[in-house]
């Protein structure tokens, strides 16, 4: 293993093992599959049934000590999550938002770059909305407090037109302006199989987490979304098994 290329597990050796029931990821999270409607609690934070619990917490909070907490350069502040061909990945980096705000203590915003879906406000109840241009109204204020030290960037932050993202250079610029007010931004993609978006907003994050699913994501699949993102120059950080049993 090549520790500051790949925090989890070396890529090459799990797509080579893959198989819909692997036992061999070296992260394995049971959450089921995407949210059920949340509710507000009386402190206005937004809790959810599938907010992870007991072992499914201890999971959650070692991905996020092995993304997040772990010693410089092995660390990082700025992460995308995406699944492969199909948005699989709004659970995960939904609570591992969750729990990096909660225990850093730092500010930490969610941004849902799946324009056309929507996947991960939907996460939080919140509807997909166009962002205000211009200088009115800054880009940290577009974003929605969900909880303590959390903020969703809903679809509209990172959008341009016909469901699509901005172009680069605004989607550079707007990323600038949230890391100057935000510890920690983790952006959750459209899957990397479907959509060019995954690909475009990854060279400019930098790094990517995979989020395959147990008993759906094939071998030929996963290894063609880690190479269209290495393809780029997307520094994939590691892998996570969703939904395994």
């Amino acid at each position: 293993m090549r520790a500051k290329e790949n925090i989890f597990e070396p890529m090459d050796s799990v797509l080579q093992s893959f198989t819909p029931a692997a036992d061999g990821w070296r992260h394995k999270w049971r959450a089921k599959r995407d949210p059920a409607v949340p509710g507000l609690i009386d402190n206005g934070e937004i809790l959810d049934s599938l907010s992870p619990k007991g072992r499914e917490y201890d999971e959650m909070f070692q991905l996020v000590q092995r993304l997040f907490l772990a010693p410089a350069p092995m660390s990082t502040k700025r992460v995308m999550f995406c699944g492969i061909d199909s948005n699989h990945s709004s659970h995960v980096c939904a609570n591992a938002g969750r729990i990096l705000a909660r225990q850093t203590g730092a500010t930490v915003c969610l941004v849902d770059a799946n324009v056309q879906y929507g996947q991960l406000s939907r996460q939080f109840d919140l509807e997909q909305k166009d962002a205000i241009r211009g200088r009115l109204i800054p880009w940290r204020e577009q974003c929605a407090y969900v909880g303590k030290n959390l903020f969703v960037g809903r679809t509209g932050l990172l959008g341009g037109s016909e469901g699509r993202l901005a172009s680069t250079n605004e989607i550079r610029d707007r990323i600038l302006v949230l890391a100057s007010s935000f510890d920690y931004i983790l952006f959750d993609a459209p899957g990397a199989n479907t959509s060019s978006d995954a690909a475009l907003l990854g060279q400019l994050v930098g790094s990517a987490v995979l989020v395959f699913e147990a008993k759906s994501t094939r071998k030929t699949e996963a290894r063609r979304a880690k190479e269209r993102l290495e393809t780029v120059n997307v520094r994939i950080l590691g892998t996570v098994l969703n939904n395994y049993r």
